[in-house]
């Protein structure tokens, strides 16, 4: 059996996350990177985004 991790409330944390296409973000709770992809997603190449995590 194997389990896929689907972000919670993803769309409406971005929505009011994204405020410049071209910002710099950081996502300290990277884990298996769903947040971390929709974020990628609506920035522009100027823009960047820092991720991490403690495992």
């Amino acid at each position: 059996m194997s389990s896929k991790h689907v972000p919670v409330l993803l769309k409406e944390s971005l929505e009011f996350l994204i405020t410049n296409k071209s910002g710099t973000y950081f996502d300290g709770t990277v884990g298996f990177g769903g947040h971390a992809e929709g974020i990628l997603k609506l920035l522009n190449n100027d823009a960047k985004l820092v991720a991490v995590d403690v495992d």
